[in-house]
């Protein structure tokens, strides 16, 4: 994740970009109400929170007004659809086989669970609003794969 955030630390300074601001952090142990995020992004976090709404309500703390927040996710496919059936296979037999290759195989094998669990886009989209974000919207890449959540305050 480290490395990650380094990546884009350098392309930003190559960018001679002084607007953005790359941090890694737990979005629960962010303890700044200041209010003076512009933006906020988060990939496959939010599904990991123990509460959801928490997460996002802290979010919706730590943006300006009219701050927005994308968070992206596995998606929910429709049951027995072939983008379901993919999802399943990819993380059966791809994701969680390789990670078995690192010793990780632990650290990968609840993903598929984890994503049952996880709320639908309008379950997402309704947690959002009723936190208060004036515009909550979904939107799915990669054949269903994938979730953005998009929030403006």
């Amino acid at each position: 994740m480290q490395r990650i955030s380094n990546i884009a630390k350098k392309k930003s300074e190559l960018k001679k970009n002084k607007f953005i601001k790359w941090e890694i952090k737990d979005v629960l142990e962010i303890n700044d109400y200041s209010k003076n995020f512009d933006g906020i992004c988060m990939s496959y976090g939010l599904r990991n929170l123990n509460n959801v709404e928490e997460g996002i309500k802290k979010v919706f703390d730590l943006l300006k007004d009219k701050g927005r927040a994308g968070f992206l996710d596995f998606n929910h496919s429709t049951r027995n659809s072939l983008s379901n059936i993919f999802q399943k296979i990819y993380l059966r037999l791809i994701v969680v086989s390789i990670s078995r290759l690192f010793n990780l195989g632990p650290e990968y094998a609840y993903i598929e669970k984890s994503i049952s669990n996880f709320p639908k886009k309008n379950e997402l989209i309704n947690i959002a609003k009723e936190v208060g974000f004036k515009k909550a919207k979904y939107r799915t890449i990669l054949g269903g794969q994938m979730g953005i959540l998009i929030l403006v305050k």
